[in-house]
């Protein structure tokens, strides 16, 4: 075998040419990496003038660095959608809240139960949304029928504590002063753990006022019941004074612990003493975010305006003593009527106030305040054409970027209706969407009822006193009331009568949840002279 013989100068020129080639090598790299960041810059330079000028079309990438990037948030929970009725009883004053997690509270009332073997009771459910159970079927849900809220509470609201603790307001007609439904007691109810166990709740009575109101009286749609920011419960409630005169005003009710215990709710009377101005039962109640409340009601009026209109009152500290609450601002008038009137405030993260308001005859109003909202002239707003007799009953909530989300009944279809508004809200050029969530014929093909027989025909009407929550992704999750109406002769006996009278004869409890939509029909807005 023949080896090269080693020669040293040789071994040189070998060394410099590997040399050579590698400084080659190098130079070339650097000279592409070189052009690479001139273009980048020159092109990261174009872009950024570029969104400058117009920021409304630059498009932002993330940026991954090596394996320091941010981790991607989790995917969103899977859509959830379901309309569902807990049995064939009849029920009414559907309650629901939405906790940190989605799960799904809910709470109504069987009063005067219709069917043999049923009790009087207030009734608890929660359903947690998983993989496996949607909350979409009966059978996900855990209901507590709470025997210690029996003796027929027809009016029933439901709030949760930050960490998820339902506590529930309760009324009831009661006969006061010897005068059959002459007046309303109220009960406050908590459960802290395992809620779904009626042994695990407990209640107190708190006061009572004297107010009217039948059992079926269906205008308790207000939210005058509203937990602060520390999670302490407060309500607001007018006592039109006893047999002696005594005690009549509006007052601010609130509890600071042991709420269950006597001896620990208190209460400050709210409205002007001595003079006409009444806030009254149909007050609505709202915290802004460091607690403190705004309340917006119906007054009586003045010697100098006796027409009935929409008040607002606030206080701002020390809440405790009736001087800190402020004078009422007078808005618009509620009208006159046997109609209904209702209303629903809803307060934004840096406490400005926004409302929906429905008069007796309409129109539908939104109206908003960013500060001094005692002050009528801070008030602004608009009305929106919802169609004849629409918008009663609403109930208005803000999504997490501040929008309103209204539930309300509409009144061509006397359906729930979900109204939303996704731009410009607070001007005269507003993005405002509707839809029908679901007709009244639903609720009669699954609780299918026949007139009785000295009723001429009969019918489901939904729709009524709509609660509505949003979960953490902003989709809507609703719980309203709907009776079945029937058209009964006055005489059956006497063929030769054949006059009628509608009324309720059975009620129901609704609960219906499903995803924000995103297309539907713009609505006109009009300008609106607030009373100043």
């Amino acid at each position: 075998m023949h080896h090269p013989s080693h020669d040293p100068q040789n071994s040189s020129r070998w060394v410099l040419k590997l040399i050579f080639v590698v400084v080659l090598g190098l130079v070339l790299l650097s000279a592409t990496v070189l052009v690479l960041f001139l273009t980048l810059t020159t092109i990261t330079s174009s872009e950024t003038v570029s969104a400058q000028e117009s920021a409304a079309h630059a498009v932002y990438l993330p940026l991954i660095v090596g394996g320091t990037g941010t981790t991607p948030p989790p995917p969103p929970p899977p859509t959830m959608a379901g309309a569902l009725m807990f049995g064939e009883d009849s029920f009414r004053s559907a309650a629901i809240a939405v906790d940190d997690q989605g799960g799904m509270h809910i709470a109504f009332s069987r009063t005067a139960p219709l069917l043999p073997g049923k009790q009087e009771a207030v009734i608890y459910g929660f359903c947690q949304p998983t993989g496996q159970a949607d909350c979409s079927d009966e059978v996900d849900w855990h209901l507590a029928a709470v025997d210690t809220l029996a003796e027929g509470w027809p009016w029933v609201q439901l709030a949760l504590t930050p960490n998820g603790r339902p506590r529930l307001l309760l009324m009831r007609p009661i006969s006061r002063d010897g005068v059959p439904f002459g007046g309303l007691l109220y009960r406050y109810a908590e459960c802290n753990s395992n809620c779904t166990a009626a042994q695990n709740w407990q209640s107190l009575d708190i006061t009572d006022q004297g107010s009217g109101g039948g059992l079926y009286n269906t205008d308790y749609s207000y939210q005058n019941f509203a937990l602060d920011h520390l999670g302490r419960p407060r309500f607001v409630y007018e006592d039109r004074a006893n047999s002696a005169g005594a005690h009549t005003g509006a007052y601010y009710v609130y509890c600071d612990g042991n709420c269950t215990q006597p001896g620990t709710w208190f209460e400050t009377r709210i409205d002007s003493s001595g003079d006409t101005v009444y806030v009254d039962e149909h007050a609505a109640l709202a915290f802004t975010a460091n607690g403190n409340p705004r309340v917006f009601a119906r007054d009586g009026g003045t010697f100098s305006d006796p027409s009935s209109k929409l008040v607002y009152v606030e206080c701002n500290g020390n809440c405790a003593n009736s001087a800190n609450w402020s004078l009422p601002a007078h808005l618009l008038s509620t009208n006159a009527g046997s109609g209904i009137y209702s209303w629903s405030p809803a307060i934004d993260e840096n406490g400005g106030v926004r409302l929906t308001f429905t008069p007796r005859g309409g129109p539908f109003y939104y109206l908003w305040c960013h500060s001094d909202c005692a002050q009528a002239d801070s008030w602004d707003g608009y009305s929106l054409d919802l169609g004849s007799g629409s918008g009663d009953y609403s109930a208005l909530v803000l999504d997490g970027n501040g929008r309103p989300r209204v539930a309300y009944r509409d009144g061509n279809s006397f359906s729930l209706a979900y109204l939303w508004c996704d731009g410009l809200c607070q001007s005269l050029n507003p993005q405002w969407h509707v839809a029908l969530v679901e007709d009244s014929s639903q609720i009669g093909a699954e609780h299918p009822i026949s007139p009785l027989p000295t009723c001429v025909r009969g019918d489901w009407f939904g729709g009524l006193r709509p609660v509505m929550m949003l979960d953490a992704q902003d989709n809507p999750r609703f719980a309203y009331d709907a009776e079945y109406m029937m058209e009964c002769l006055d005489n059956p006996n006497d063929p030769n009568d054949p006059s009628t009278t509608v009324e309720a004869k059975w009620w129901t409890s609704r609960f219906v949840f499903f995803p924000q939509p995103q297309v539907a029909a713009n609505l006109d807005t009009a300008t609106v002279q607030l009373s100043r």
